[in-house]
């Protein structure tokens, strides 16, 4: 029986990517059911939170977690993982191609400064968007700004520096376009139109 049980777990290999079954929530880490013949045990420095949440907030057990095994053995029969290189991997692999394909992002507002505003993508990456490329007006609080949401374009992405820069005018003078061709496009002869923009 010792032997079929043996066969019947899978083989798992340090830097393997497995996922797991919630079996149990405590304080300082979460037990995953890896379907190996020890459980996986994620502590707390190897969790990390899209959305800056604790363990027991954000899963229950029968919950699913996509992990990283560290160790085969973390020196008291467990299998030692982390779910924080895969998640801010996958974080960064979506970052990237939202930017590539230029799509436009939501974002709470965390911190602002007299240069800008600063935004975080998933609790991870952070994003400037400077006082000149936001909608903040020259006699606006740019403190005001903490807090809201607000949607902006990534222009800038050097992973490397460390620079992402945002921005929200270049979105509004696109859409502001988009919607011009849009009138002209459809606009028809005889028919009467109102003006609601003040133009300068």
């Amino acid at each position: 029986f010792e032997q079929m049980l043996e066969e019947s777990l899978k083989t798992i290999r340090t830097g393997e990517v497995v996922t797991g079954k919630v079996i149990d929530v405590k304080e300082d880490e979460i037990v995953l059911n890896i379907g190996y013949k020890a459980d996986g045990i994620i502590p707390r420095n190897e969790y990390f939170s899209e959305k800056g949440l604790e363990p027991a907030d954000e899963y229950k057990v029968g919950d699913k977690i996509k992990a990283d095994v560290l160790k085969l053995n973390d020196g008291q029969g467990n299998v030692l993982m982390s779910c924080k290189h895969a998640k801010i991997k996958e974080i960064r692999k979506e970052f990237k191609e939202k930017v590539d394909n230029k799509e436009v992002f939501e974002e709470e507002v965390k911190q602002t400064n007299k240069n800008g505003l600063v935004v975080l993508y998933k609790n991870l990456i952070r994003v400037f968007i400077p006082i000149s490329l936001s909608e903040v007006g020259r006699d606006e609080d740019v403190s005001s700004y903490k807090g809201k949401i607000i949607r902006f374009r990534v222009i800038e992405n050097d992973e490397r520096a460390k620079k992402i820069i945002g921005s929200v005018k270049d979105l509004v003078e696109e859409e502001k376009k988009a919607k011009e061709e849009e009138f002209w496009n459809n606009i028809e002869v005889g028919k009467k139109y109102t003006l609601t923009e003040t133009i300068p």
